[in-house]
């Protein structure tokens, strides 16, 4: 056992209570008190479990699949390359009125097909 009493801060990869000019390998858990502040790539070979709310400052890169187990809140523009399969309704918030096709809270560059009734609440416009 190794036990150092220095309780000097690290405020770089130069200072703190142990530095090291090389790597670092731990063969067991690893336990740390503070904040972990890490200047290059992370990189996580196995499973990265996130007990507390996180922050990520800046854009953040999945590879594969993402399963979220809870509400997921956005705040700014959402951008989709592939399909969206949605399992349940939809319902938007926004309430734009529609004076064309290309304006309205919901606007489709395509075509839309319904397989079920359709409810208009109020006028209707075909081809313009």
């Amino acid at each position: 056992t190794v036990e150092i009493t220095d309780t000097t801060q690290a405020t770089s990869t130069t200072t703190g209570s142990l530095v090291t000019a090389g790597g670092l390998a731990v063969a067991q858990d690893t336990y740390i008190g503070g904040d972990v502040l890490i200047d290059q790539d992370l990189a996580v070979y196995y499973g990265l479990e996130v007990y507390k709310s996180t922050t990520i400052g800046v854009d953040l890169t999945v590879g594969a699949n993402v399963a979220i187990g809870g509400n997921t809140a956005i705040a700014g523009d959402m951008m989709l390359a592939g399909t969206m399969d949605i399992g349940k309704a939809v319902s938007l918030a926004d309430t734009t009125d529609s004076t064309s096709s290309a304006t309205g809270s919901f606007v489709t560059a395509g075509g839309m097909g319904v397989a079920k009734s359709l409810y208009v609440g109020s006028d209707m416009t075909a081809g313009e």
